[in-house]
């Protein structure tokens, strides 16, 4: 029997936690379910919480947005499938291509446009009024590539991380003391309805 009694009691003592937090729970989900039927008296937050909070959900979504668009303007210049991109290109100018199984390489539109431009100037020749045209875009487009490059590589280590860690850690943070304000703020007032009833 005392091995019982132990055992029984060891169980106790591990559920008592987790029915406390299960209880807990359930009572908040109760207090929310009958505060949005509208029969419930709803504890009213400080009103610097209230402006507090607001202030900090406007700051929250404007972070978020500001993330969300330097992704997409950094990644607007859509990269290009290397491989894909010669062998087309090679088969247009009547070249047979080589086996390129190497790494791919991140290009821009401009070291695309670069490279097509002097792929194209190679067979007209550097002679030829469009062949020398050809050669000088193609060179300044490829620099403007690696300047694009460059300039994605900067938003993304300078601007996107840190407020993306911002949104990680200290906004994450807020959150979180956000959802315990409200839990608390549901427990009291299912505790107040459990005494007046």
């Amino acid at each position: 029997m005392d091995k019982f009694a132990k055992f029984t009691q060891n169980v106790s003592t591990s559920w008592t936690p987790f029915a406390n937090k299960v209880g807990s729970s359930f009572t908040q989900y109760k207090q929310m379910a009958t505060e949005s039927l509208g029969s419930a008296q709803v504890t009213e937050l400080p009103r610097d919480y209230i402006e507090l909070e607001a202030r900090y959900e406007a700051v929250r979504r404007t972070v978020q947005s500001l993330v969300r668009q330097s992704t997409q303007y950094s990644a607007s210049q859509a990269s290009f499938d290397v491989q894909a991109q010669l062998a087309t290109l090679t088969t247009r100018m009547g070249k047979q291509t080589r086996d390129a199984s190497g790494p791919h390489e991140v290009l821009t539109e401009q070291h695309e446009m670069g490279r097509t431009a002097l792929t194209a100037a190679e067979p007209i020749g550097l002679e030829a009024p469009l062949g020398a045209a050809l050669f000088k875009f193609g060179s300044i487009e490829t620099k403007v590539g690696d300047l694009r490059r460059t300039h994605n590589t900067h938003i993304q280590r300078s601007f996107i991380s840190p407020l993306q860690d911002m949104l990680d850690t200290s906004m994450g943070l807020a959150q979180n003391a956000r959802k315990h304000v409200q839990a608390m703020r549901l427990t009291l007032d299912a505790r107040k309805a459990a005494l007046q009833g």
